[in-house]
């Protein structure tokens, strides 16, 4: 737009000194004319009407030139007005950008497409937090939790079908696929519409089952998930093929989920979503040893906030075993009793409690151990209490 309201100006300036140009020499011929007519008038000592209506042909021509240098002077007032305000919303723009790259909020800026104001390249993504997500196409896009990919952004933008995409270093990346649910396709035909590579320049990585020690959860999608930091993603023949139709692509950051914590009474994996990591571990414990097992790993002993969770964990795990979690009740000097996630400090609201359960026949601090069947309430620690199995948890 900027460049189109230079040339332009240029235009009129051009047209300005033509006009200019032409009133000269009108002037001159003039002037000319009048020279002939005055020694016309001592030869022959009269005024001859022709010329005299010539002049006033030369009057009308300049006053019509005069007219129009007026219009194209007023043209380039406007011209240059728009020029202004151009360039004022480039430069706030420009602030915007830059204030935008020094903040994380960057992520979130939509500054939608800057490429005809200010010569960068940029991109708007969906994101699951926020609609748009604004992408320099020369660096790789940072995944802070998760993006979504959308082929009719991407068709329209400079980095076209070559992606690549970053998270912190100690994190991995995961894809999974959100069909068009108004067109149906085989696993096949889904899975090829992109090319996904661990790492900027590694290998390709295919979409599969997250296992747990070789045991497919069963509640979660096929992803496909990186060993490194890095990823980049490549968009198969899109011109073959309608973009209406092309899966978006959902990526987010993952944690590093081993095996195992270290030793072989204990087992790791994915449970009730992509992206975080769960380990159980077989040895027994009463919950303050087991909160710490956990710390010294980096994770929180359980909490189940939901039912899809308290499932997942059964789904994976054999029923038989009874698995201690963060729960805990505390009683009030008034006897209120209050439970609470020990990990998090929430308070519980979803509850699972077997038949007569809680029993409340613990005179002190009283804990959650969670079965297949429903939750029990037990001494947390202490000559009579229990000790059980447990579960860590760690999230992005």
């Amino acid at each position: 737009m900027c460049s189109l309201s230079k040339k332009k100006e240029i235009e009129f300036t051009k047209e300005i000194e033509a006009l200019n140009t032409k009133v000269e020499k009108l002037m001159q011929k003039m002037q000319k004319q009048d020279k002939q007519l005055i020694e016309r008038c001592k030869n022959n000592k009269k005024v001859a009407i022709l010329s005299s209506t010539e002049k006033i042909d030369f009057s009308r021509e300049i006053e019509t030139l005069n007219n129009k240098i007026e219009m194209c002077n007023k043209d380039m007032v406007t011209l240059r007005q728009s020029s202004e305000k151009i360039a004022e919303e480039n430069q706030k723009l420009k602030t915007s950008l830059t204030d935008c790259k020094n903040r994380e909020e960057c992520q979130t800026l939509s500054v939608g497409n800057l490429e005809e104001t200010i010569g960068t390249p940029e991109l708007k993504l969906g994101n699951n937090e926020n609609p748009h997500l604004s992408v320099n196409c020369k660096i790789p896009v940072s995944v802070e939790d998760s993006v979504i990919i959308n082929a009719t952004s991407v068709a329209n933008s400079n980095c076209k079908w070559d992606w690549q995409f970053k998270t912190s270093e100690d994190r991995i990346l995961v894809f999974s696929l959100i069909p068009n649910q108004d067109h149906s396709f085989t696993k096949e035909e889904l899975y090829s519409f992109f090319t996904i590579q661990d790492g900027l320049d590694g290998q390709t990585i295919r979409f599969e089952k997250p296992k747990l020690n070789n045991v497919t959860s069963k509640i979660l999608p096929e992803v496909a998930y990186t060993s490194h930091s890095t990823a980049r993603v490549r968009f198969n023949n899109p011109s073959m093929r309608p973009l209406a139709l092309i899966p978006q692509l959902k990526v987010q950051k993952a944690l590093v989920c081993p095996s195992d914590l270290g030793d072989k009474t204990s087992q790791c994996g994915r449970l009730d979503d992509e992206v975080s990591c769960y380990c159980a571990t077989f040895t027994k414990g009463y919950q303050p040893s087991q909160l710490k097992y956990c710390k010294n790993h980096q994770m929180k002993l359980l909490s189940i906030e939901t039912k899809e969770k308290q499932k997942a964990i059964f789904s994976v795990w054999d029923k038989k075993y009874i698995f201690m979690t963060s729960g805990k009740r505390t009683t009030l000097d008034n006897g209120v009793n209050l439970w609470n996630w020990n990990s998090t400090g929430e308070k519980i609201t979803y509850t699972n409690w077997l038949p007569g359960e809680p029993n409340n026949g613990i005179d002190h601090d009283a804990c959650i151990a969670a079965h297949s069947s429903g939750w029990i309430d037990t001494r947390c620690s202490g000559p009579k209490a229990s000790i059980f199995e447990a579960i860590c948890e760690a999230h992005p």
